[in-house]
């Protein structure tokens, strides 16, 4: 990947502090990051913007974040976005659902936030392949 492109992350999450923080860390990483608060808002900036990767989590006050998930795989623009799904919810079937409705990672809370600073890196390395095959 060139050194003058920076990808372009979307952070999906309902709690302020966990955007925030993801934002400054992947600024701070070289990467662009818009943040959103609801499932809506999330869609639209991704749609918008065409990002490498969306970060999103599951429990969102408006749409799911699996139904977000599904829509971005079956929009054109957005089905090669890698998307990492960082939620609380750990369980062996949440876990599953989120694979089976197009998740590429999965994250779960509490996490290391330079583990996911650098599996967003990975997955915006794979993103830009993909991108440059097509």
């Amino acid at each position: 990947m060139s050194a003058e492109v920076r990808e372009r992350v979307v952070v999906v999450d309902d709690e302020e502090a966990f955007r925030d923080l993801l934002a400054f860390n992947l600024t701070e990483a070289g990467m662009d990051a818009e943040v959103a608060a609801t499932g809506a808002a999330g869609l639209a900036a991704a749609l918008r913007t065409r990002p490498a990767v969306v970060i999103l989590d599951l429990m969102l006050p408006d749409v799911s974040g699996t139904e977000i998930c599904r829509r971005l795989r079956s929009e054109p623009t957005t089905a090669d976005v890698g998307v990492l799904m960082l939620t609380a919810r750990g369980d062996e079937y949440d876990r599953i659902v989120g694979f089976e409705v197009g998740a590429d990672d999965y994250v779960v809370k509490p996490f290391s936030v330079r583990e996911v600073v650098l599996r967003v890196r990975a997955l915006a390395r794979r993103t830009f392949e993909r991108r440059q095959a097509a």
